[in-house]
């Protein structure tokens, strides 16, 4: 009986009105505090979840948003993320179908096997495009605000809707 005073808990009974020690799992207000602000991020932004199942049948939509410091993704800085995308569609594993830049918005239409190449090819062009940026501002640190938005389009409406969306809203903007 030598845990009786290490855990002097497990002699207790519980009843149903007793709270139990709450000492790990899940709970209100766990996990790292957000220290500073990040920059054009009013809200949460992409949510922790996890993320939607990958089919290699169907292409995902891809959203990424720029800090607001960066500037439009125009002039200069298209021929950087053309470059960019080119790159990415031949060493990164997923294919690019279409691809916008819109304002301080990249939508990309990609076709990838699986959700982790998909995790990968993201890290690869958002490092490449960074990089360029940065090369090209003359700065350093982060470019884009949060981690990338996918949406997977199981169906042909929302293919039609996504490709629309992608290659009809630079008239838009």
């Amino acid at each position: 009986m030598w845990f009786r005073d290490w855990r002097p808990w497990r002699d207790v009974c519980y009843s149903s009105t007793m709270d139990k020690p709450r000492w790990g799992g899940r709970r209100e207000g766990a996990g790292r505090p957000r220290t500073r602000p990040h920059p054009g991020l009013t809200g949460p932004g992409v949510p922790h979840l996890a993320r939607v199942e990958i089919d290699p049948r169907h292409p995902v939509h891809v959203t990424l948003r720029v800090q607001p410091g960066i500037g439009p993704l125009r002039g200069q800085r298209a021929k950087l993320l053309e470059d960019a995308v080119r790159e990415a569609r031949i060493r990164l594993g997923m294919r690019i179908l279409h691809h916008a830049m819109q304002g301080s918005e990249l939508h990309l239409l990609v076709e990838v096997d699986s959700a982790d190449s998909l995790s990968r090819g993201m890290q690869g062009l958002t490092i490449r495009i960074a990089k360029g940026l940065n090369a090209l501002a003359g700065r350093k640190g982060g470019v884009f605000v949060d981690r990338y938005q996918a949406r997977a389009l199981n169906t042909r409406r929302e293919v039609a809707n996504a490709v629309r969306h992608i290659l009809g809203n630079r008239r838009k903007r």
